[in-house]
């Protein structure tokens, strides 16, 4: 099934579900996904782009809408004349109706019956002239039919039905170019999503170490008691506790500012409780690097609509060499009418085909030059190569945006580990110190230093697990795995 189509389902299935509220829930990666598809007022105007590309389908099949026409109406003509040979008094009724069809095969026909009445006053129509025996009125009745078809330049319909493939391939085309930009949205909503679950967790690490910090001042304020510190280690320490209340502040504002970048993507009011999950998890593929070009060549989205372009450049390509035909058309026409001061009897013997006139013909035209249908051809073969090149282009980039994903998902998952060294080293260093500085063998220099030491490496740590994870997003973003999952499960690696 069609990706947009999952989508459009996806939407109107799960729409009057998007209400609920994410208070007391964590709010999961699929759900910014599903919020989103559901909510994203950028994204749901896009959702209107296929259905406006189809409205090209509808214009494109109008060519074989069946045409009806007519007419009716009456005339009375008493005019005043010098001479009354043609009459004073004539009087006409006519109704007329004709219906017109292009087939799909190059062939366009129409019917037309048409019904005449006229009376007249004038005296070479009265007394007993043949055929009107005395009458003044007379019925003409007349049936048409026609037919033409162009046996060149649209052969058999060929052109027609290829105009009707035409804006089919231009759906295709638009329902690729939405679904990337709709992945190209996700992929954004998921950035400002990871940086706020992060920003979320700098925040409590900040806190924590200001409760570090005052911890330490209620301890440097003992020992002064006591007579192990002086009033330096008091500045020292409150100096501190300054410094991370500041850096509080600057967390808060910092969650504060992704936060309101997540409600804006996921159109959310701010009365809508957000709580981040309890765990960062971070998947590391394991496929393989063949695997991943593969899967990105087969459903990149932005790389399909190059590809149906190109299929685009085939039709026009193959219409316009059909336009370096001379026009050659056959047509074909029958009438049938009968002429009675009876109508029944006008209208049966014009059925009957008493009375038929019957052309049949061709007609031919041929541009010597024929330079626009030649330019024509020319410029569609043309853009074709410059299309081929594009895409011959979009694949080495796909490759490379794998090859520089997985080296950055490799440096990352390296840092990552290392940075889980550090940490644990610098806080085992800096309890050491704590022990000591608690006996009277350290100094508040120290312990700031450690501290601030131990600071760092918790925040080097998260921002190298939130660069392994905007790492991961972008990998299934590149091969075109952000939604819906193609890869299971058991392919992923929960680190």
């Amino acid at each position: 099934m069609n990706k947009l189509i999952y989508y459009c389902l996806f939407f109107l299935m799960s729409y009057f579900s998007s209400a609920q509220s994410f208070a007391a829930e964590s709010l999961s990666e699929a759900e910014v996904i599903q919020r989103v598809l559901q909510q994203n007022l950028d994204v749901r105007s896009q959702y209107y782009d296929p259905e406006i590309a189809k409205t090209g389908e509808k214009l494109a099949r109008s060519a074989f809408d069946t045409q009806v026409q007519g007419q009716a109406y009456y005339q009375l003509d008493q005019k005043d004349v010098q001479i009354d040979v043609f009459g004073t008094d004539n009087r006409t009724i006519l109704y007329e109706g004709q219906a017109a069809k292009k087939f799909p095969y190059g062939v366009e026909a129409g019917v037309g019956l048409s019904n005449i009445r006229t009376s007249t006053n004038s005296p070479f129509i009265t007394g007993d002239q043949a055929p009107f025996s005395g009458n003044p009125r007379v019925f003409e009745t007349q049936l048409s039919f026609e037919a033409r078809m162009n046996l060149l330049r649209n052969r058999f319909g060929k052109s027609d039905r290829a105009a009707l493939s035409l804006a089919k391939k231009q759906t295709e085309i638009v329902q690729s170019s939405t679904y990337y930009s709709v992945e190209s949205k996700v992929y954004e909503a998921l950035v400002v999503y990871w940086r706020w679950v992060v920003a979320k967790r700098n925040l409590y690490l900040t806190r924590q170490f200001l409760i570090r910090a005052n911890e330490f001042l209620s301890l440097t304020q003992e020992n002064q008691r006591i007579g192990l510190t002086e009033d330096p280690d008091i500045l020292a320490a409150k100096a501190l506790v300054a410094e991370r209340k500041v850096s509080v502040l600057r967390a808060e504002n910092f969650l504060k500012d992704e936060e309101k970048r997540l409600r804006y993507f996921l159109n959310l009011p701010d009365s809508v409780s957000l709580q981040p999950p309890s765990t960062l998890n971070i998947r590391v593929s394991r496929l393989k690097r063949e695997e991943m070009i593969s899967s990105a060549l087969q459903n990149r989205q932005d790389f399909l609509a190059l590809n149906q372009q190109a299929e685009a450049k085939d039709i026009q390509i193959a219409t316009a060499k059909d336009q370096k035909w001379p026009s050659l058309d056959l047509f074909s026409s029958l009438r049938l009418n009968s002429v009675d001061p009876n109508y029944g009897t006008a209208l049966g013997e014009t059925f009957s085909g008493q009375h038929p006139n019957w052309l049949i013909g061709a007609q031919f035209g041929l541009s010597l030059e024929n330079r626009r249908a030649k330019s024509e051809l020319e410029k569609k073969q043309l853009e074709k190569a410059q299309l081929l090149l594009q895409l011959k282009n979009a694949e080495n980039a796909i490759v490379l945006e794998v090859d520089e994903v997985l080296r950055e998902l490799k440096l990352q998952d390296e840092e990552v580990q290392k940075y889980h060294q550090i940490v644990a080293l610098q806080k085992n260093k800096l309890n050491i110190e704590d022990k000591n500085y608690r006996l009277g063998r350290s100094s508040s220099d120290m312990i700031v230093r450690f501290q601030e030491d131990y600071l760092a490496a918790e925040q080097r740590r998260l921002e190298a697990k939130l660069r392994l994870k905007l790492a991961e997003v972008d990998l299934r973003r590149v091969i075109s795995n952000l939604i819906p999952p193609k890869v299971e499960a058991s392919s992923y690696e929960t680190r």
